[in-house]
């Protein structure tokens, strides 16, 4: 799911601590930086949480 982040997001990601990056996520393998389930990383790593950036939630993410 593809969502910009605009101010009400914002507040609820700073506000409940969300978790969406891949470094969160049960599937993620930091030796290799890799997702155990072969989705690419690269969207959902280290998301910059700028007012008016995209954010891409993964469909598979599992907390860990």
């Amino acid at each position: 799911m593809i969502t910009r982040v605009d101010s009400r997001l914002y507040a609820d990601l700073v506000e409940y601590n969300f978790k969406f990056c891949c470094e969160d996520c049960a599937h993620f393998e930091p030796a290799t930086l890799e997702c155990s389930l072969g989705f690419s990383t690269a969207p959902h790593r280290s998301v910059p949480l700028d007012l008016g950036s995209t954010v891409i939630f993964c469909k598979a993410f599992e907390l860990t």
